[in-house]
């Protein structure tokens, strides 16, 4: 009795290392669906590990993509791309925010000429001089926060560098 047990242990053994040893038409659809090789890929655990490695990396991938173009600056660059159109500027896609600002103040100097005198000028100029303060006002807190994170690391390696030398005795 003993040794029918051992046999269908042994039979159901066998069963099961050779489903598990072998690649399946469905994890081979998924990571040719990925865009991965699956030739060297001999058996499920592989296959399984080479799954999960190439999802992770699509979605990784992914989250880099959908961050892209939507950080703080990329906006503020818009907001000035959008004034120096209403203002008839043409901006090129070389130009850097602080370049379109510039561009804008120029407009902005050459508006205040001529709308001497003229109340619908001189109230939509206002409009424009609004508008670009606070595009400027956003760079200019921008390279603020920039410029303190700088000072806090800087403060920080001096800190260690001191530390280092009361340690060293120097």
């Amino acid at each position: 009795m003993a040794g029918s047990i051992n046999a269908i242990n042994g039979t159901s053994g066998a069963a099961s290392s050779q489903a598990i040893s072998r690649l399946t038409d469905a994890t081979k659809k998924q990571l040719e669906a990925l865009g991965v090789d699956t030739s060297s890929i001999k058996t499920e655990s592989q296959g399984q590990v080479v799954l999960k490695a190439a999802k992770n990396t699509q979605a990784t991938q992914g989250a880099k993509e959908a961050h892209k173009g939507n950080s703080p600056q990329d906006a503020i660059k818009e907001q000035a791309k959008s004034l120096a159109s209403k203002l008839n500027i043409t901006v090129s896609s070389k130009d850097d925010t602080n370049a379109i600002l510039n561009k804008i103040s120029s407009a902005i100097s050459v508006l205040k000429t001529e709308a001497v005198g003229d109340v619908q000028k001189t109230q939509k100029l206002a409009q424009f001089q609004s508008e670009y303060n606070a595009i400027a006002g956003a760079v200019a807190g921008m390279a603020a926060q920039k410029q303190a994170g700088h000072d806090q690391i800087n403060n920080s390696l001096n800190g260690m560098a001191n530390y280092n030398k009361a340690l060293l005795g120097l």
